[in-house]
């Protein structure tokens, strides 16, 4: 449970940034 939600935070944070490049 607690890796998995590791890894959604972490996938959310790399998806966040992506977005903003794009963005930008």
């Amino acid at each position: 449970m607690s890796l998995a939600s590791y890894l959604g935070v972490r996938g959310l944070c790399v998806f966040t940034s992506y977005w903003q490049i794009i963005f930008l």
